[in-house]
């Protein structure tokens, strides 16, 4: 019992050794780094110290509310940029209702008022949907016939090449990138080509 009390004692002695009494450069410098997003291991190499010092500088009390100092002023910078967004909200209206009244073409002026509108929360909704096929060439005759039966309905079907692959070739980028280039074109006209 009496070795476990020296071993508590110890390591309240080696904690306050430990801990921080006040701010070098380089722990306002691990700080200011991680404010800025740079991972444990990205400061390290930076500033030439170990990951452990990083994480112990980022750990101690005095790092801790320096951090919260910076984020606090981060926040603050990110509420005034805001507010004069806002401010400039009107302005961009009444720019873009100039320029759709006068009909000119002034695609600075309006540029920068699309702009304004985008980074006060007013952007138009942009998705982007991609997908990438893999067809064998039963799938690819299947897609030509529906194509050449709804031509009329359409646009001009046009044949394409269908390419043979063994199977051993499918993982390989060559056969991806063949089948790319020589793709499905449905309904497209042939001048277009």
């Amino acid at each position: 019992m009496n070795s476990l009390y020296s071993t508590e004692q110890l390591q309240k002695q080696t904690d306050r050794q430990n801990m921080l009494k006040k701010l070098w450069g380089r722990h306002k410098e691990v700080a200011r780094l991680h404010v800025l997003g740079f991972r444990n291991n990205e400061i390290s190499e930076l500033l030439g110290i170990t990951t452990a010092t990083v994480v112990n500088n980022l750990n101690s009390t005095l790092v801790k509310q320096e951090l919260a100092r910076l984020g606090a002023l981060r926040d603050n910078g990110a509420i005034e940029i805001a507010k004069d967004i806002d401010e400039l909200l009107p302005l961009a209206l009444d720019t873009m209702r100039e320029v759709m009244a006068n009909g000119s073409k002034d695609s600075d002026k309006l540029k920068s008022a699309i702009r304004v509108l985008d980074m006060g929360g007013h952007s138009p909704i942009r998705k982007i949907l991609t997908s990438n096929a893999v067809f064998d060439k039963d799938d690819l005759d299947e897609i030509k016939r529906r194509a050449k039966r709804d031509a009329p309905l359409t646009s001009n079907a046009i044949d394409v090449e269908s390419v043979d692959v063994q199977d051993e070739d499918k993982g390989n980028n060559d056969y991806l990138n063949n089948v790319k280039t020589k793709g499905i074109v449905l309904c497209q006209d042939k001048q277009e080509l």
